[in-house]
């Protein structure tokens, strides 16, 4: 299990260019002033906290594999 910092700006990052904003939580949409993107804030967040995560391991110990399916080292 990995556990990202209770403080992470995961809904207040774009999750394409790294662009941080605030974010009241009335507002659904992430739309990014620097890159033009627009997500589902969630759908950002979610990508932020993958990101953040980086290479893990799964129960076993081993490398999860990456989105091909590979095992990453």
């Amino acid at each position: 299990v990995v556990v990202a910092d209770r403080f992470f700006p995961s809904s207040k990052t774009c999750s394409n260019c790294g662009h941080v904003q605030d974010m009241p939580l009335n507002l659904r949409t992430y739309d990014c002033p620097e890159c033009g993107l627009s997500i589902d804030r969630d759908l950002n967040a979610s990508i932020n906290l993958r990101d953040a995560v980086g290479l893990t391991v799964n129960a076993c110990g081993r490398s999860a594999a990456d989105s091909s399916g590979r095992s990453r080292k």
